[in-house]
């Protein structure tokens, strides 16, 4: 049985669907990002019923789903996923932020899950898509809220960790977010599920913001201990297959004790920061401010919002500025010294947990085109430490690697060098492909992984006519992957890029010669020449 509740009612910035107290010397924001919106709020309820049909009851933690929504919406509005950390049941331990994002016009979607008796990672991803199912389309019955072209997650904790596998089942597998996705990460602890080939197929249009905070960095003696290694997230975080400009990974510095009135004020930048454990200005300037400008600019396009959004605007308000060294940040303590450590036999990447900052500063990563049936690979450094080389490998699934071979480092120096290896006989079908970089101590990391897509039948492209003066056509051009095919000279100058129309490039504005045409496909790249009359 299916147990539904809904409540309405009105919100403004002042007020709540629950009460709780504001805090601290330091005022909320009152206008701009961050503020508060008027929307009015309806709440709904329903019972997950992957866990009824799982034996769970009716009231038994993590069972009941909250969603929250502007009451007066005329139609479909973007929506925000939400995953919290672990035991973290009860909607009102989010309840100023689940009433922020519902009041700005938005959707959100409350999906707690048992730990124990139950996986609860299928948990989260059945509740989610249940919400999903049962309030948009044709099958929404009364009520259609939920615009499944634009989805975004937001995840705490566990919670955290887990977006990063959600959002591949639901942009990926379901298609969902097909206008808009974002991923905005706080917290983070281990990416379960997720696999090198998932992180490598992530599509590049998502956004990302990963955020981690300072008295949660480091703190062995505390009680319960809030002691997670930002390695974790590091390691996704650079990972997946998001271009830089569109992600980044930042520090909320702060923990100061503030004088209140004559009594010192701490604000707490611990691992409960987004809960309810204090509602204060932090809440305001390390939460809804930079998700507030994150969904602005991905749900509704205003890229004015891009840097608040990103943290690539620093300010805070009246705390410290964002720490977006990460290099400084993720690698201020050995890994042991966490509560939560990267390196454990439960996180899917524990064996490339890095322990220290990487000695070779990546200035081009890793990236792959096709050359005939041979496949090029590509890759600089801006500067070397102690580089013995790199061990450049292949796999067909994403999780078993082999070597290609090894390409010489060029041990300790403070000039850039650009490295190239070559697969002469790559697979049909799939490839994936990655280096480690090894040092002469015998420490080593992983590169990003770039795939390319090679078919007998179909991997291979033509260009027709060609020459040609006015139109050329793809063949064949049933491409799923392509993202995007760029004309560009001989030096590299990009003259015309096309994001559809695959059938019939227009070149008439070409003057005669010989370009470039690369058709660039998740991760790789296949190039032909072509010769314009």
């Amino acid at each position: 049985m299916r147990i539904y509740t809904i409540l309405f009612g009105i919100l403004l910035f002042s007020s709540s669907l629950f009460a709780q107290a504001y805090e601290g010397p330091y005022p909320e924001i009152t206008n701009g990002y961050g503020a508060f919106g008027t929307d009015s709020i309806a709440e709904k309820k329903f019972d997950n019923t992957y866990l009824l049909n799982n034996g769970f009851e009716h009231g038994a933690g993590g069972v009941e789903l909250t969603m929250r929504y502007p009451s007066d919406a005329q139609g479909p509005v973007p929506t925000v996923l939400f995953a919290s950390g672990y035991n973290q049941y009860d909607p009102a331990t989010f309840e100023k932020l689940l009433d922020f994002i519902a009041s700005k016009g938005y959707c959100v979607v409350f999906t707690p899950y048992p730990t124990s008796g139950v996986s609860w990672q299928t948990s989260l991803y059945e509740g989610m898509k249940q919400a999903i199912a049962e309030n948009s389309g044709a099958n929404a019955g009364d009520l259609n809220i939920i615009d499944t072209t634009r989805i975004g997650f937001f995840g705490h904790s566990l919670g955290a960790g887990d977006i990063f596998w959600l959002g591949h089942k639901f942009y990926v597998d379901h298609g969902y977010g097909s206008n808009a996705k974002f991923l905005f990460s706080v917290a983070g602890w281990v990416g379960f599920n997720m696999t090198e080939a998932y992180l490598a197929n992530y599509p590049s249009d998502c956004k990302l913001r990963v955020e981690i905070w300072e008295e949660d960095d480091h703190n062995p003696n505390a009680n319960p201990p809030g002691n997670t290694s930002p390695r974790i997230q590091y390691y996704l975080f650079h990972q997946i297959n998001i271009p830089d400009s569109e992600k980044n990974y930042v520090k909320v510095l702060g923990g100061a004790d503030v004088d209140d009135n004559g009594t010192p004020y701490h604000y707490s930048t611990d691992h409960h920061l987004v809960t309810m454990d204090q509602y204060n200005a932090l809440d305001f300037y390390a939460i809804f401010r930079p998700l507030d400008a994150m969904m602005d600019w991905v749900f509704n396009g205003v890229t004015a919002a891009k840097a608040l959004a990103l943290g690539t605007d620093t300010d805070m308000g009246p705390f410290p500025d964002l720490d977006t060294d990460y290099n400084t940040f993720v690698f201020a303590y050995d890994d042991s010294t966490y509560e939560y450590q990267c390196d454990v036999d439960y996180n899917p990447f524990h064996a490339a947990c890095p322990a220290a900052p990487l000695p070779v500063e990546i200035l081009e990563p890793l990236s792959a085109r096709v050359e005939g049936r041979k496949v090029l690979l590509n890759w600089a450094t801006a500067q070397e430490t102690n580089n013995k080389g790199f061990e450049v490998e292949r796999s067909q699934d994403g999780v078993h690697w082999a070597s290609l071979g090894w390409v010489e480092g060029q041990g300790s120096t403070s000039l850039g060098h650009r490295y190239q290896a070559l697969d002469a006989h790559p697979l049909d079908g799939v490839n994936y492909y990655r280096f480690e970089q090894v040092d002469y101590d015998g420490h080593a990391s992983i590169s990003n992984v770039v795939v390319i897509e090679l078919d007998t039948d179909e991997a291979m492209f033509e260009l027709a006519p060609n020459p040609a003066n006015e139109e050329v056509s793809i063949y064949p051009h049933s491409f799923e992957n392509i993202e995007r095919v760029v004309i560009r000279t001989l030096a590299g100058k990009i003259l015309k890029s096309f994001e559809s129309g695959y059938n019939h490039l227009n070149i008439r504005d070409l003057p005669s010669g010989v370009y470039v045409v690369s058709v660039q496909m998740r991760g790789g790249v296949m190039e032909k020449m072509l010769m314009v009359m």
